[in-house]
């Protein structure tokens, strides 16, 4: 077996539960459903083709299956850091922090609905890994993604419980380590270099559009052009800008009559007819409206829905990452896992009260804009091997 020893640390707030929802709990079954997500994003479909061709696949025989062992075992430890409950946040963060972060009218900001570790909380990762050099490889790329693109714990998609690798024994794995840029551009490029590092010689950016979340030629991996002299402050600048969009809002001529999401929702509700889903319902189902101006004037209905007639969710494809540079300052990089919405025909259910209609899957179009807003050009794209 194969020993490592990695000091991790949290970068933005992590909210994780045990059997005490009262309790934030950090335990090694958290972090290896995490790892197994982004070894499938690594693998893309070619751990389909594996899966019809072998008996046991790659995923199986790295992290367990009913029919096989895990290659790897983890374990959590030296725990340092304080649970808090985070209180008298701005708009912006209980935007994307929603679920784990409730708005209190007294105060008038969000707090935390349960208690997280703070940031720069740190711990220990011990992994004992299977001699097999592949699979070895294969669990250090994939946490690899994970402190470097991903999240751990509630609303991970959205910049909450991103990781760092501060320190990694035997030092000859230095890729995981911790970053030496200190500046956004120095993070892209270091970014560059680790990936050529994770994939060898696969080629992702050759990949077609994916079935699942997947790293493929479609996927966008950008760095944000600013850095921030906090975590709170680089999320309150995402968060933000994801606001003004949502009120803004993506229009398409093709597919709504250049109707706002808004309009599109609103005439639902007024006449129960809905041609096309909202646009913005590419970031992530269930997609919910709520007009305050009706419920006020007792207007029903008010409320509005849409989520997949087989599935109720569908996480979103769009994933917030909070760095701390070498500078001290904090950056952000956001990842696009471009793949199929839902299942192949299978429609999207909107319900505003008693009526329910069905219309198709959303075009990407919304994240390609909001992309676009964010003012990310190619210049802050990472190059794909």
């Amino acid at each position: 077996m194969a020993s490592y020893r990695f000091a991790i640390e949290a970068v933005t707030p992590l909210f994780l539960g045990g059997a005490k929802q009262s309790q934030a709990e950090l335990r090694a079954p958290s972090i290896k459903g995490a790892l197994r997500f982004w070894f499938r994003a690594m693998m893309g479909e070619d751990l389909l083709k594996e899966r019809s061709s072998a008996t046991e696949d790659k995923e199986s025989r790295l992290f367990g299956s009913t029919n096989h062992k895990s290659a790897v075992v983890l374990r959590v430890g030296n725990l340092t850091g304080s649970q808090q409950n985070l209180a008298n946040l701005g708009q912006e963060l209980g935007y994307l922090g929603y679920g784990a972060l409730a708005y209190e009218k007294d105060t008038k900001s969000f707090k935390a609905t349960r208690p997280c570790y703070e940031p720069q909380t740190e711990f220990t990762l011990t992994a004992e890994v299977s001699d097999d050099r592949s699979l070895r490889l294969d669990f250090l790329r994939s946490l690899w993604l994970l402190c470097n693109l991903g999240g751990l714990g509630s609303r991970s998609r959205r910049g909450f419980g991103s990781l760092q690798v501060i320190r990694v024994e035997p030092q000859n794995e230095a890729f995981l380590a911790v970053t030496t840029a200190d500046t956004p551009a120095a993070l892209k490029a270091r970014l560059e270099q680790g990936l050529r590092a994770v994939f060898q010689d696969q080629h992702p950016s050759q990949r077609p559009l994916p079935c699942f979340s997947a790293i493929t030629g479609t996927s966008g991996i950008y760095v944000y052009h600013q850095d921030f002299p906090s975590w709170q402050e680089a999320l309150k600048a995402i968060g933000g800008r994801m606001q003004d969009y949502r009120l803004r809002g993506p229009r398409s001529s093709a597919t709504s009559h250049g109707e706002s999401d808004y309009d599109k929702v609103r005439r639902f509700l007024d006449t129960g007819i809905i041609h096309d889903p909202p646009l913005r319902a590419a970031f992530g189902l269930p997609h919910n409206y709520y007009f305050s101006s009706r419920a006020k004037e007792k207007r029903w209905p008010w409320k509005a829905s849409f989520s997949g007639e087989r599935h109720d969710r569908r996480a979103s494809p769009l994933l917030i990452h909070v760095t701390r540079l070498a500078s001290s300052r904090f950056a952000v990089v956001l990842t696009y896992l471009k793949a199929r919405f839902l299942e192949q025909g299978e429609s999207i259910e909107a319900r505003a009260g008693d009526t329910s209609a069905f219309v198709g899957q959303p075009a990407h179009t919304a994240i390609s804009e909001f992309i676009s807003h964010l003012g990310l050009s190619d210049e802050w794209k990472v190059r794909l091997p």
